[in-house]
């Protein structure tokens, strides 16, 4: 026989055990707290991390690029002086035909012009062999280097005496009126 309300104990048990295991995986344990901090640190500080490179690119390709802005404005000064010196002689710019101007004096004339390059580029000439005039920009930090030829010595091609210049615009004159004079021609 049964005691009276032996079943009751029993169903009473199993809801009791129930309830204790449901109420235990209600929340988490400190092994999971602890592990799911690991997870989320390390995840973090590699965010950090490359936020922090990518800051670094940014700064150093903003330097560069004032950097080459800088370098591109002081080119156009140092081309625009070069081409005013040029057409004073009546030479055609950036070939240098008269004997009145030498790349020398050309060299010396740039020197003169003040420069607003940031700090870290470095700005030379270099006349090679009497033939090339020739500009080169510099810099450390950020690395860059910038070559630009500002004029020429004039080959004999390139540089024709005025007479010359004055038969070949004879002929074209003289050309051109046999045409008139011949339709068919």
């Amino acid at each position: 026989m049964v005691p009276n309300g032996a079943m009751g104990t029993r169903q009473h048990h199993h809801v009791a055990n129930t309830m204790v295991r449901h109420c235990s995986s209600a929340g988490f344990t400190l092994v999971e707290v602890v592990v799911s901090t690991g997870i989320l640190g390390f995840a973090l500080a590699s965010s950090l991390s490359g936020l922090t490179r990518s800051l670094e690119l940014l700064r150093s390709a903003t330097a560069r690029q004032q950097g080459l802005n800088a370098v591109t404005l002081d080119l156009q000064r140092q081309q625009g002086l070069v081409i005013r010196a040029l057409a004073e002689v009546g030479d055609e710019p950036p070939w240098l035909c008269s004997n009145e101007t030498s790349l020398a004096r050309l060299q010396e004339d740039l020197k003169q012009q003040a420069a607003d390059l940031p700090d870290g580029v470095t700005r030379d000439w270099d006349a090679a062999g009497e033939s090339l005039l020739l500009v080169r920009y510099t810099s450390s930090f950020p690395a860059f280097r910038r070559q630009r030829v500002l004029a020429a010595r004039g080959s004999a091609a390139i540089c024709k005496d005025d007479d010359a210049h004055d038969d070949d615009a004879n002929d074209d004159a003289h050309d051109a009126a046999a045409n008139e004079d011949n339709p068919d021609g």
